[in-house]
């Protein structure tokens, strides 16, 4: 009964339904006799292996893929959806009794962690004279969709799986599909595979994968597996004989066990990476049986890898490409009433930072994130002319820990991640420190420090340079404040509240440099907007203030409530100059004020446009050198 209970909790509030439309929560409201006859229900399911006929279909619906496509995901009705639920606690200690070094799922091992270790030993590797590094990565097609049946009950007998919940969840994906894409199709059956979206799919899937792994591992000592749900990778480092004679037979023995298995290799999105072209070429020469060809970059796991040698930015430039491309959609729905800046906090700013701890974001990076951050916050005007571009950010952030700047993700990533590494002891701790020693004189050395940024230990210490933090070694880190960080013993929790307060003292220079009067002598804790995000909140309307006066408030706050081209074009003013050309104009012909100036001499004022301001507007250009992006206007 508690399990039942607990299982219609744990689904979210916005979860998808299925065609009975009936949500798990709705069990709470259930009396506990009710509850108890569909125990029942599900006692006797588990022991005949079958699902009743009112359960009848699974709607399949096919979601659009960012690199195109599409991906089949499948809503259960209420029945075998709660109970996989409900099972997950069982699937979950089956797999704490099977845990693997190379296997990641769960809190802790997520996507990020696997592609963070590949990258630390490929970085780990360029710092090495002599020393050479390898990696390949396997896909499988449709991989869910065509696991054979008997293949997996052959596997989870050897691992000793529960036959009995195996059983009820084939039954479960046996179930009538109906595909749904604009259109709904006829039902269909399907006698091979396992459905993406069940609650139990992704420890079927380890099943499937973990005998082949283990025995590669047994002959091939040497090579180091990563297995994150279908996403098989393996690496090695050393000289280029050593990777030949281990990694190749290595890749070889789990395709051609995948093969027995009933399981397609693609021949198209296999791929190896290598420390050397000539090395890469000699790997995909040798696997050129299964489709695996040599690239010099690669995206693994949503994270661009480059092998230590070189850095790998196009995954996230490709991501903020996206993400400028969604800033209409954001005007929409401010236009309908939705926040803005609570979809940035939300997971707008994660779908174009994610993966960021792996190489870090340089500086003119990051100014383009935020860039497109502010723009997304902005009114559903679009008018952003004059704003401060710091300022935006931090009314977006809507309260004092509140992290709608892109600069939180772009240090909190490396950081944190490092901070976790330490933690958790995800690599020794001589590696670790072969990392931050090796980072300085490479990153000193280079006349573009981020470009030399090619790894985990040069990210974290470029990363932290910007915030003023000093690394004394892999554990020790002393704040812009002078605290000292021991990261070995003060949790990664402890570090990202650090990391955060940091970033909030980096970003008050920036907003000094524009507003004097909010100069807080260097001390970098600035003026307290408390009391103005509190007047921001959609709460904060009564009769004296209303949603009209909030906007002014923030207009007036930003510096972008009487655009110059809007005054000229209500007659409010008799020219289109911004004020920074206007303050040029005063220092060259010594007047005291705008209005003292001429209209023959305005006419010499360069006219706001974006050309124009990059090019003749000197004001713009001198901000643009200070790195100070509110110096825009239009």
């Amino acid at each position: 009964m508690t399990a039942l209970r607990d299982a219609g909790v744990a689904f979210p509030a916005g979860t998808g339904l299925g065609w009975d439309d009936l949500h798990p929560r709705a069990l709470l409201r259930l009396p506990n006799d009710v509850l108890e006859a569909l125990l029942r229900v599900l006692h006797a399911c588990e022991s005949q292996g079958r699902w009743p006929k009112a359960v009848a279909s699974v709607i399949i619906a096919l979601l659009p893929k960012p690199d195109g496509g599409r991906h089949p995901i499948g809503f259960f009705p209420l029945l075998p959806r709660v109970w996989m639920k409900a099972r997950r606690e069982m699937a979950r200690e089956w797999g704490r009794l099977h845990e693997r070094s190379y296997l990641y799922a769960g809190v802790g091992k997520g996507a990020t962690v696997a592609a963070w270790k590949p990258a630390a030993c490929g970085e780990l590797a360029a710092t090495v004279p002599g020393a050479a590094y390898g990696q390949a990565l396997f896909d499988l097609v449709k991989a869910f969709d065509r696991v054979p049946h008997h293949i997996l009950v052959r596997e989870a007998q050897a691992l000793g799986y529960s036959l009995w919940v195996l059983r009820l969840s084939l039954a479960a994906c046996q179930l009538g599909r109906v595909l749904w894409l604009e259109v709904i199709s006829n039902v269909v059956y399907a006698f091979r595979g396992i459905t993406a979206g069940s609650g139990l799919a992704t420890t079927e899937m380890h099943i499937l994968l973990l005998r082949i792994v283990d025995a590669a591992c047994r002959l091939y000592p040497a090579v180091t597996p990563t297995l994150f749900v279908d996403d098989l990778s393996a690496e090695a480092a050393g000289t280029e004989r050593y990777l030949i004679r281990n990694v190749v037979p290595f890749v070889r023995y789990v395709c051609n066990r995948m093969q027995e298995d009933l399981l397609e290799i693609s021949q198209r999105k296999p791929v190896c990476i290598a420390s050397t072209d000539a090395l890469g070429r000699s790997l995909a020469a040798t696997w050129r049986k299964y489709g695996i060809r040599y690239v010099r970059r690669v995206k693994s796991l949503g994270t661009g890898l480059g092998a230590g040698a070189r850095r790998n930015v196009q995954v996230a430039k490709m991501r903020y490409s996206v993400f400028r491309k969604r800033v209409p959609r954001f005007r929409r729905l401010r236009t309908a009433g939705v926040s803005g800046a609570r979809l940035l906090r939300t997971g707008g700013n994660a779908a174009m930072t994610f993966g960021e701890a792996v190489m870090g974001v340089s500086l003119s990076q990051l100014l383009q994130q935020r860039r497109a951050a502010a723009a997304a916050a902005a009114p559903t005007n679009g008018c952003c002319c004059c704003q401060s571009l710091d300022l935006a950010l931090i009314l977006a952030d809507e309260s004092p820990r509140g992290k709608a700047d892109p600069t939180f993700a772009a240090h909190l990533c490396p950081i944190g991640e490092w901070a976790q590494a330490v933690w958790e002891g995800l690599l020794p701790m001589v590696v670790l420190q072969r990392l931050i020693s090796s980072a300085p004189l490479r990153l000193m050395s280079a006349a573009r420090p981020w470009a030399v940024a090619r790894g985990p230990g040069a990210a974290v210490t470029a990363t932290a340079w910007r915030l003023r933090w000093d690394i004394l070694d892999a554990r020790r880190i002393v704040t812009d404040t002078g605290r000292e960080l021991l990261l070995d013993i003060d949790p990664p929790i402890v570090v990202a509240r650090e990391c955060a307060a940091a970033v909030r003292r980096w970003r008050w220079p920036l907003v000094e440099q524009a507003e004097p009067s909010l100069a807080s002598q260097g001390k970098g804790f600035g003026a307290n907007f408390t009391l103005v995000l509190q007047l921001l909140q959609p709460r904060a309307t009564s009769f004296e203030r209303t949603p009209d006066h909030q906007g002014a408030l923030r207009s007036a706050v930003l510096r972008r409530q009487w655009p110059k081209s809007r005054c000229f074009a209500a007659v409010f003013v008799e020219h289109n100059r911004c004020f920074p050309c206007l303050d040029v104009m005063l220092s060259s012909r010594g007047a005291l004020a705008w209005n003292e100036l001429a209209l023959d001499d305005l006419v010499v004022v360069p006219i706001c446009s974006l050309l124009r301001r990059i090019c003749s507007c000197p004001a713009h250009r001198e901000a643009r050198l200070r790195h100070a992006p509110d110096a825009i206007c239009t």
